[in-house]
């Protein structure tokens, strides 16, 4: 069985898909090169077969086998728990499925641990406890096990199973993995089929989440614990949600020792309804549409002055907003919780569009007055990103294509170029030949040309086949991205050796006990009494990480304020000897960002070249190793040529 650190090395390489270092893996796993070529040689044994290459210079990759894929999705769930957070979740897991007790003797065996950690882990455990008030952990001698109601333990269970997939709740077969006892991909094709029978349709989105649910009940009962709700709700029996979750555990009830409960169908039926929006239980009058425009627009104008986005003229993000806040007051009213599947990747892939959506849901919460959670920001954060695909998508690259016009073939390779980057390029001119003069005028970014062409103008030229072919796809794609960097790296770098201070940047710093708290008050501190910022900046900061921890994948934390401006610009660093947990992840770089309204413009630059850096390992590799703040200025110089 892998551990936690293996599987961990595994991502890494899975995300960077090309080589890394061993010296870059040992920076990012805090460990040491010996260690992780011991990881990767017990990785290959455990698989019988080379999947993590290696290379004496290059460093180490997956194999490019077919059967890898298959091998790395599945070791997910294979891990050992490692350390205090996933043993007391690892515990709870087995007292809620897999056993009743649990004999910490064999626990303690089974995980490799003293009886000291032992005992931190099962403080660990009362603390996740705190939000479930029923819940409680009963120890006789060195028997475990936990009490309290069933409504609360299927909550518990259900939040650690969300913690397990990692927030994505559309990988059907990965949720499946996930319920040891159960075949739940049988049991989603007999809910399908009753569906089928009553011509009922579940949104396919919604799928997932539902048969989650379902597995939840349907595992909880093979262990003879059973829900128990505050009322009964007559009138639902004449439900066609109802019927269909009779049928539905009376299918399942014929395959599986479980017994029927009023109490579960009930559940099920309301957990239909709440996908259903002809849901009789959730009909609610309409909001006044005209506070709903008002806020919308009051939404639009904040954005524009902070992140420098004019959303104004984007009507389909303007009607898309209203839509949504008709549903999210629906919502709040009817006290129902939604699940966004796509939360963990915008976060990580998209985080100024998050930030925005984050910024978003605070104007809502000031004027609706309810709390507005992370999944519910998220689709916010959906609806903000395809109006902001569009809006960079009118600075295309100015192309010149030089193909000449014969037998039809011309239409053929512009067609094609066309239909596959339109939202990247814009063809301003076609010509049979290359004529310097006539190219300068026209001053394009980009000469795609299916001629050998050699030419002195310092413009970045791609020779194509006659086709197109994926090759050449390939080779557009190389160029477009040369571009972004160029044009990323000439933006960035007027600006990094002005906003990276000296003053403000620490390595390794003692800032006492090392939690997100002192952390961030300590570099808060700095800037206030440097005069970076105003007095009301630090409260701001940590407003907008009550909102959402911003750190994300690969150990980066971006601390940043709401709306407080900072009186001058500057970008405040501090580098961590040892990871700690900032969120969801584990951070060892922490860039806290203060811009003044001057520069406010270079808060979306920030996001974009993080967004860069923090999908790339060997970049964030190359951060953490520099020694100080001009190391750490010239590696980001260098690595946007």
């Amino acid at each position: 069985m892998l551990t936690t650190r293996q599987e961990k090395l595994m991502a890494y390489l899975r995300e960077d898909g090309s080589w890394l270092t061993g010296k870059a893996l040992a920076y990012l796993m805090s460990v040491s090169d010996r260690t992780i070529r011991s990881d990767i040689g017990k990785i290959n044994d455990f698989y019988g077969f080379t999947l993590i290459q290696s290379n004496r210079r290059e460093g180490y990759r997956l194999s490019k086998r077919k059967k890898t894929i298959k091998v790395v999705e599945a070791s997910q769930s294979m891990a050992l728990p490692q350390n205090a957070n996933e043993r007391a979740l690892f515990l709870l897991k087995h007292l809620l499925v897999s056993k009743k007790e649990i004999n910490l003797i064999s626990f303690q065996q089974q995980v490799f641990i003293s009886e000291s950690t032992l005992e931190n882990d099962l403080k660990k455990v009362r603390q996740i406890l705190q939000d479930y008030p029923s819940l409680k952990l009963a120890r006789s001698k060195n028997i475990l096990s936990l009490k309290g109601s069933e409504g609360e333990k299927r909550h518990l269970y259900k939040t650690l199973l969300a913690k397990e997939t990692k927030g994505n709740f559309l990988n059907l077969t990965t949720i499946s993995t996930l319920f040891s006892k159960l075949d739940l991909m049988t049991i989603k094709a007999q809910f399908d089929w009753i569906c089928s029978r009553y011509q009922y349709r579940v949104r396919e989105i919604d799928i997932p989440m539902m048969m989650l649910h379902i597995g939840i009940g349907i595992e909880r009962m093979l262990n003879r614990n059973f829900v128990s709700l505050p009322y009964h709700d007559g009138a639902l029996q004449e439900s066609i949600e109802y019927q269909i979750a009779e049928n539905f555990y009376q299918q399942i009830s014929k395959s599986l020792p479980i017994e029927l409960k009023e109490e579960e169908i009930v559940l099920l039926a309301i957990l239909l309804g709440n996908r259903n929006a002809n849901f009789k239980k959730l009909r609610v009058e309409q909001s006044d549409d005209k506070s709903i425009k008002a806020l919308v627009n009051e939404i639009l104008t904040v954005l524009a002055s902070q992140y420098v986005i004019n959303f104004y003229k984007d009507e389909h993000l303007r009607s898309g907003l209203e839509r949504h806040m008709r549903g999210l007051i629906n919502r709040q009213e009817n006290q129902l919780t939604v699940q966004n599947p796509y939360r963990q990747e915008l976060k990580r892939h998209y985080p100024l569009i998050f930030d925005m959506a984050v910024r978003l849901g605070e104007i809502i919460e000031d004027k609706m007055h309810f709390t507005i959670s992370e999944n519910e920001i998220a689709f916010l954060a959906i609806h903000l990103g395809a109006s902001y695909d569009t809006s960079r998508n009118a600075n295309k690259y100015r192309t010149v294509i030089i193909h000449p016009d014969e037998k039809g073939l011309a239409s053929q390779f512009v067609s094609k170029l066309e239909s596959r980057f339109q939202g990247d390029i814009e063809i301003i001119a076609h010509l049979s030949y290359f004529e310097e003069g006539l190219v300068r005028d026209l001053n394009p970014d980009l000469i795609l040309t299916s001629l050998p062409l050699r030419h002195p103008l310092p413009i970045t030229t791609v020779q194509l086949t006659l086709f197109v072919t994926h090759a050449d796809e390939g080779l557009v794609i190389d160029a477009l991205t040369q571009l972004d960097h160029q044009k990323l790296h000439g933006k960035f770098e007027q600006k990094v050796v002005e906003l990276i201070r000296p003053d403000v940047f620490y390595r390794n710093k003692v800032t006492g006990s090392e939690t997100v708290e002192n952390i961030l008050s300590f570099m808060l501190n700095a800037l206030y009494e440097k005069g970076y910022t105003p007095e009301d900046f630090k409260a701001d900061v940590f407003k907008r990480e009550f909102f959402s921890a911003t750190s994300f994948a690969y150990g980066f934390a971006m601390p940043h304020s709401l709306k407080v401006m900072a009186n001058e610009s500057c970008l405040s660093v501090m580098q961590l000897d040892q990871p700690i947990m900032w969120g969801e992840y584990e951070v060892r770089l922490v860039l806290l960002i203060a811009i003044s309204q001057a520069d406010r413009n270079y808060m979306n630059l920030f996001f974009e070249w993080f967004n860069d850096v923090v999908n790339d390992p060997k970049r964030y590799s190359e951060l953490l190793n520099a020694k100080d703040h001009a190391a750490f200025v010239n590696c980001i110089v260098g690595n946007n040529n």
